[in-house]
């Protein structure tokens, strides 16, 4: 799929927040001049907290907060459809930076809830049942992308009062 805005190549261009591992975190900060204890309070807004925007990180300063948004995004993805069925089952449709698309569900079970994710855009094996394959695989996805995909889930459950146990 072709780039068509530049709102795509400058997401494309950085890094999100969740592909970095929390030691890769503090080397990023020393790199910047900050304390090695801001890992700790970033990871407690992006695993904790579950924030949506840098901004909302409000023990971090205007000037690391500046420098996380100039250097990072904290998702790349972007919700397209959210659909509910019977059983309690959760799709989601989220578009990709790079314009593909993507499906992450969530499902209830008695002993718990399950998310399961996408790791791939498209798949090669070509089952006859699956609209993925019918594009073939076009790209693996980065880790940030598929651990947006947990963030998004475990935000979706909180505000039903619930959250996720396994992940698939």
């Amino acid at each position: 799929m072709e780039q068509t805005t530049s709102e795509t190549s400058i997401k494309e261009a950085k890094a999100s927040l969740y592909s970095l591992t929390f030691s890769e975190l503090k080397k990023w900060l020393a790199s910047v001049s900050e304390p090695a204890f801001r890992a700790k309070q970033i990871y407690d807004w992006l695993y904790v907290k579950r924030v949506t925007e840098i901004d909302e990180m409000t023990n971090l300063s205007k000037d690391l907060r500046q420098k996380l948004a100039n250097g990072f995004t904290l998702t790349s993805l972007r919700l397209v459809k959210k659909q509910t069925s019977n059983d309690g089952t959760i799709k989601f449709l989220f578009e990709l930076h790079d314009g593909y698309s993507i499906e992450t569900v969530i499902m209830r079970h008695d002993y718990g809830n399950s998310v399961c994710v996408t790791t791939q855009v498209g798949c090669r094996i070509g089952c006859t049942f699956c609209a993925s394959t019918l594009g073939g695989k076009k790209r693996d996805l980065a880790a940030g992308e598929i651990v947006a995909q947990v963030v998004e889930a475990e935000r979706a459950m909180n505000e039903e009062g619930e959250r996720i146990s396994s992940c698939v």
